[in-house]
C-alpha cells in the first residue's frame, strides 16, 4: 500500500452548500480524508444556495465534514481555500493554496491577480479558468490545473435512484441543467432564457419536450413559484397556442445518485447548453460521464473534457459583458464572454436528431475516455502531485 506524507490541512470553503463550489470543496476534502491527513474545516456560505444538514448525505461525507468543523488551535501545515481570490487569507497555514474557478470571461480583475501572487499555489479546475488569469497578467509560475471529477454513481447502475420521469409523455426530450444567474437574457451567464427561446421557436410544432432543471438559488417552494412564473412568462411570449412542444420544470434538491439517474434516463435525447461561459461545467461533465450526448457552446471550461471526443459544438462570438453585469470584482470592464449563435445552436440539435444512433455511439466513446481521465482516483493522483509537492 502506498504511503503518503501526513500533514495538518485546514480546508476553508462552502463544503456544506449545494453549489458548484460546494461539490469542488467536498472533492478536495474527500481526497484529504482518503490520504489520512489531519483535517480541520471552516465552512463558508455560497450566495443563497441551500446547505446539507444531514450527516448521511453525499454517502456520509457531510457527516465527516461536520465532525471536523472547528476553530484552528495551531497553524496548519497547509490551508486550502476554495473561494473567490479576493476572499483568500494568506498566512493561515505555513503554506497556503487558493482554489478557484475564477470568472467565466476572458480576463479577470487585477485584485484577483494580486491575490494569486500572495498564495503559495493556485489551483484551477480547467485550462480555460487558468488562462483567464494569465491573460490578465498573472505569472503562471504558481498556477496549475487539477480538474474536478464526476459523481461515482455516473458509472454505476442507477437502480432505485433512477429518475423515471413518468409524467414525461413527449417522444424526444432535451435537458437543460443550471441555476438562473441573471434577471434577463443579457445578464444570465447560463443563457437560460435565450436557450428556451431558440428551442421553442424552432421545435414548437414537434412533439418534443424541454426539461429544465433550474432554480433562482434555493430549493424552497417560494423559489419554485418564482422560477415557474418567470419561465412561464418567457414561454408564453414565444410558444403558439397550437404548439405540440411541452416544457417541464424540475425543481428541488437531488442526491448525487438521483442526478446520475436523471442523466441516464431512457427518455432523454441530449443535454443542451447555450452557456456564455463555464469555469468548469460540472453538469456537462456528469452528463457526458453518463453517456448522454451534449450540445454546448464551443468555448470555456467544458472543452477540457468534451474535446476528448465528439460532441455538438455551437459556434460563438466573443462579446463584451453587459454593462449592468460589471461589478468591478467578478466582472470587470472590457471582459468578454461567449454569445452563442442561435442558428447554429438549433442546427447542432438538428444534426444530432438526423443520426441519433451515431450521436449515442460517439457519446459512449467519449464516456469511456472521461471515465479514465476525470474519475475521482485520477483527481486524487493529481492532488497528490500538486499539493504533495509543497507539504
Amino acid at each position: 500500500m502506498r504511503k503518503y506524507k501526513m500533514a495538518k490541512i485546514h480546508i476553508r470553503g462552502p463544503l456544506l452548500t449545494q453549489s458548484g463550489y460546494g461539490v469542488h470543496s467536498r472533492q478536495i476534502f474527500r481526497w484529504a480524508l482518503s490520504r489520512g491527513h489531519d483535517i480541520t474545516v471552516e465552512v463558508t456560505p455560497w450566495g443563497i444556495t441551500p446547505w446539507y444538514i444531514s450527516g448521511t448525505e453525499c454517502n456520509g461525507l457531510i457527516g465527516e465534514i461536520m465532525a471536523r468543523t472547528k476553530p484552528l488551535e495551531t497553524k496548519p501545515d497547509v490551508s486550502i481555500q476554495i473561494q473567490l481570490p479576493n476572499e483568500w487569507t494568506p498566512g493561515i497555514g505555513k503554506k497556503n493554496i487558493g482554489v478557484t474557478a475564477g470568472v467565466e470571461t476572458d480576463i479577470c480583475s487585477q485584485p484577483w491577480v494580486q491575490a494569486c501572487m500572495k498564495m503559495d499555489k493556485v489551483i484551477f479546475p480547467s485550462r480555460f479558468a487558468m488562462a483567464t488569469f494569465i491573460n490578465s497578467g498573472c505569472s503562471p509560475k504558481k498556477l496549475c490545473v487539477v480538474s474536478e471529477s464526476f459523481y461515482d454513481s455516473c458509472l454505476e447502475d442507477a437502480g432505485e435512484d433512477a429518475v423515471k420521469l413518468d409524467n414525461i409523455v413527449t417522444s424526444k426530450n432535451f435537458l437543460m441543467f443550471g441555476q438562473i444567474t441573471g434577471a434577463d437574457s443579457q445578464l444570465d451567464r447560463k443563457n437560460t432564457f435565450d436557450t428556451i427561446k431558440w428551442f421553442v421557436q424552432k421545435y414548437h410544432d414537434k412533439p418534443y419536450g424541454l426539461i429544465i432543471k433550474t432554480n433562482h438559488g434555493t430549493n424552497c417552494k417560494l423559489d419554485k413559484n418564482i422560477t415557474k412564473a418567470k419561465l412561464s412568462s418567457v414561454i408564453k411570449e414565444i410558444r403558439p397556442e397550437d404548439s405540440k412542444l411541452k416544457v417541464y420544470l424540475l425543481h428541488g434538491s437531488m442526491s448525487e445518485n438521483e442526478v446520475a439517474g436523471l442523466y441516464k434516463s431512457s427518455k432523454l435525447t441530449a443535454l443542451i447548453s447555450a452557456t456564455r461561459g463555464e469555469g468548469f461545467g460540472l453538469p456537462l461533465l456528469e452528463a457526458a460521464a453518463c453517456g448522454l450526448p451534449v450540445v454546448a457552446t464551443n468555448w470555456s471550461g467544458h472543452k477540457d473534457f468534451l474535446d476528448l471526443g465528439k460532441w455538438f459544438k455551437v459556434k460563438k462570438s466573443l462579446v463584451n459583458v453587459h454593462p449592468h453585469k460589471i461589478d468591478g470584482n467578478i466582472f470587470v470592464p472590457g471582459a468578454r464572454w461567449a454569445q452563442p449563435d442561435a442558428k447554429d445552436f438549433v442546427k447542432q440539435i438538428d444534426l444530432l436528431l438526423k443520426d441519433e444512433k451515431k450521436a449515442r455511439s460517439n457519446a459512449r466513446e467519449l464516456q469511456e475516455k472521461i471515465a479514465t481521465e476525470f474519475c475521482f482516483s485520477k483527481l486524487a493522483e493529481d492532488y497528490d502531485q500538486e499539493i504533495g509537492a509543497i507539504i
